[in-house]
């Protein structure tokens, strides 16, 4: 795909999917979420369930999507041979996070309405990149934010936002769900806790199990998810986190590897699920990604491609 290509189908997906501003500007007058609706066709038209549909047309209704297919006629929007497809989704930014009139992070002596200006604009090239949805882990800020971007206000994608973090500490498991029923009422809709200490300082886990099956288990039980991975794969063994606790569990083993060398090189006391199989190697696809990534990380710097 050439550059020019690429940016056309960005330019499109950001102005056309979920929370389009093509469509908002466009009903402002009408009233957010009224009966008018507006179409647009594109040459094609990824659907999100897999299919692609060739000269398809997108129909939206207020804020909501309310129908792809394909169809003849008129439309609002003709947009020729481009390519629309549903918006991306960045599970974790950092909307507030600014660069200063020196080109450098934050900026000292920078005037409140400078960081402001640049948070909203943050926003705006957020969702003009092609993200309508946005997860942001730990700003109270985010709220009347989002609330702008809901009101029509403010362009920017559809935040779903922690507003601040969740530190064990001394805590007790009961303060712990305390500080996550507190997160719920004042408009949180995920939890962010932090489970282990800097890299700077190794990483280690800084809590106890205790601590995590607390803060875990309230938010589960108050709907709100708790972002971390669900996947780590190392040089020994892939783990994924129990379905109860979230404790990372070793679920299977490379090749040739043992349960003993595995509890050897891990720095807390792993657990292993009950059935632990081999690690199947990868797909020819897998293989293919994999390559491409070393190939064009050699690239860039400038290193011979050991893949």
């Amino acid at each position: 795909m050439t550059t020019h290509a690429h940016a056309g189908l960005i330019a499109v997906c950001s102005a056309l999917c979920a929370v389009a501003p093509l469509a908002a500007g466009y009903l402002q007058g009408q009233g957010r979420g009224g009966g008018q609706s507006i179409t647009i066709r594109a040459a094609r038209v990824l659907d999100g369930g897999g299919k692609v549909i060739a000269n398809g047309v997108v129909e939206v209704r207020g804020t909501k999507i309310a129908a792809v297919d394909q169809r003849t006629g008129p439309v609002t929007y003709d947009l020729g041979d481009a390519t629309v497809l549903p918006g991306m989704i960045d599970v974790h930014v950092h909307l507030n996070w600014t660069f200063g009139p020196d080109g450098k992070y934050g900026g000292r002596g920078v005037l409140p309405s400078f960081t402001s200006d640049a948070i909203l604009d943050n926003a705006r090239k957020t969702l003009m990149a092609g993200f309508t949805t946005v997860q942001s882990v730990g700003w109270t800020g985010d709220k009347p934010l989002k609330d702008a971007i809901s009101a029509g206000i403010v362009n920017g994608p559809r935040i779903l936002t922690s507003l601040t973090q969740i530190q064990g500490g001394t805590r007790t498991p009961d303060e712990l769900r305390a500080a996550v029923r507190q997160a719920k009422t004042d408009g949180a809709d995920l939890i962010k806790f932090f489970a282990s200490a800097s890299i700077r300082e190794g990483g280690r886990m800084n809590v106890t199990q205790d601590q995590v099956n607390a803060v875990c288990s309230e938010a589960k039980a108050l709907g709100l998810r708790t972002e971390g991975p669900t996947l780590i794969v190392t040089d020994l063994c892939t783990m994924r986190p129990h379905p109860e606790t979230n404790e990372f569990e070793v679920t299977t083993l490379h090749p040739n590897v043992t349960e003993a060398q595995v509890r050897e090189k891990t720095g807390w006391p792993v657990r292993f699920r009950g059935t632990v199989s081999e690690t199947p190697p990868p797909t020819d696809g897998e293989l293919a990604t994999l390559r491409e990534l070393l190939t064009r990380t050699a690239r860039a710097h400038g290193t011979a491609n050991a893949g």
